[in-house]
């Protein structure tokens, strides 16, 4: 299962000769399946979150005799992926575009959760080359919650994602030895927040060997995204140019909710979804939060097949 960074924000490729061959590879493998499906995370993970569902996804679709390459990405100032000026959702879905182009794909579908959702719904309403044939966005509204009517929802103890990244950017972490230590040193901040949530803010806190700035560092551009979080930057807005349909995206697009998440709220956010996306449909995973790849992997793995085996009959 290929992986891949984002370009930068200028729109070039991700330099190297490396790059070069597994774009080139990616593209030739993405000509010998009929359907191409890249998937892309969201906000405190990089591409290795979703590779346990995306195994189970390539196996499902092998077993179900669709032919399919799935793709993950990292998205900018994540991972592999190098930063970008501004670190907005719109930027960030010109990335995607740029490395779709550089597979060159003639369709392919796109699977996004939370920011990585919103960063494939801007594609979509952005791509004017109609690559993009259909998208899956797991538990995320094509809306702005800085505007939304209710307050921004809590993702560790009783902080918002916003509260959060300024608390993450607190932590000095060439003083910390071990990843123990950064759940300890988190904790202190913040008693509010649990051994599992702090393991889940931490998880692109890892170990480098190089021996430059201490054992522990970061592999996002945190303060870059907490900036851009604090001055709202990074939020969703409507993709300048997205006019080619009528300022819609017009293939289907299936929105996986978590019942007890809440970031999709059918009530306030449908109407929006079906002005963007009116072949969009919501379905809500029972029992299941924010992350149901984590909470209920099979449960989105039977939506998400399902999904994809209609996709395969338009590709």
């Amino acid at each position: 299962m290929p992986s891949h960074s984002l370009p930068t924000c200028r729109g070039s490729l991700t330099c190297g000769k490396g790059a070069a061959v597994a774009a080139a590879a990616a593209a030739a493998a993405a000509a010998a399946a009929p359907l191409t499906l890249v998937v892309v995370h969201g906000m405190l993970v990089d591409r290795a979150s979703l590779r346990p569902f995306c195994q189970l996804l390539s196996k499902a679709l092998a077993g179900s005799s669709i032919p399919a390459s799935v793709y993950l990405v990292d998205l900018p100032a994540h991972g592999d992926s190098p930063s970008c000026t501004p670190l907005s959702v719109v930027s960030m879905g010109e990335q995607l575009l740029s490395f779709l182009a550089s597979l060159n794909l003639s369709r392919c579908f796109l699977l996004g959760h939370s920011l990585g959702g919103q960063v494939c719904m801007a594609a979509a309403l952005a791509d004017m080359g109609n690559i993009i044939g259909g998208l899956c966005v797991i538990d995320i509204s094509p809306v702005n919650y800085f505007l939304d009517s209710l307050p921004l929802p809590n993702v560790a103890g009783e902080r918002n994602i916003v509260e959060l990244f300024a608390l993450l950017a607190t932590l000095d972490v060439d003083a910390l030895k071990t990843k123990q230590q950064a759940v300890e040193a988190l904790q202190q901040k913040d008693a509010q927040i649990t051994q599992s949530e702090a393991d889940y803010c931490l998880n692109l806190l890892q170990e480098q060997h190089s021996g430059k700035g201490g054992p522990l560092a970061w592999r996002m551009d945190l303060r870059g995204l907490a900036d851009a979080l604090q001055s709202k930057v990074l939020c969703w807005n409507i993709p300048r140019g997205s006019s080619g349909k009528g300022g819609v995206f017009v293939g289907p697009m299936l929105l996986v909710r978590g019942e007890r998440s809440p970031w999709v709220s059918v009530e306030r956010h449908e109407k929006r979804i079906l002005e963007l996306f009116p072949k969009g449909r919501i379905h809500t995973l029972a029992g299941v939060g924010h992350v149901p790849q984590i909470d209920d992997p099979e449960g989105l793995l039977k939506v998400v097949l399902q999904a994809v085996s209609q996709w395969a009959k338009l590709s």
